[in-house]
């Protein structure tokens, strides 16, 4: 999991920062709850969602707690492990592409 966060700051997959829409759920609105919570910016994000080991449902319970609306937090989530598991998927075929060449 590590690594993943670690990828994510080398390649600059997602801004650190948040930004309105960038992961679908996360509004502006929304933003500003998750600020007065003091989760400060994306990688804080990633971070609750692997100490709830990328458990969809533990996240989205995570920001309903949060003041999130259930609705938006499922999206959220959802659309969060589907983003971290793109980018770790990318760098497994890159590492198994470069061993066949």
């Amino acid at each position: 999991m590590t690594e993943t966060i670690g990828l994510i700051q080398e390649k600059d997959e997602f801004p650190k920062e948040f930004e309105p829409n960038e992961i679908p759920g996360l509004c502006e609105k929304n933003i500003d709850k998750l600020l007065r919570n003091d989760i400060k910016n994306n990688y804080q994000l990633v971070s609750h969602l692997f100490r709830l080991n990328c458990d969809e449902e533990k996240f989205t319970d995570f920001l309903v707690s949060n003041n999130i609306s259930h609705y938006d937090a499922r999206i959220c989530a959802a659309n969060l492990k589907i983003k971290i598991s793109n980018i770790h998927h990318k760098r497994v075929f890159n590492q198994y592409y470069c061993i066949i060449i």
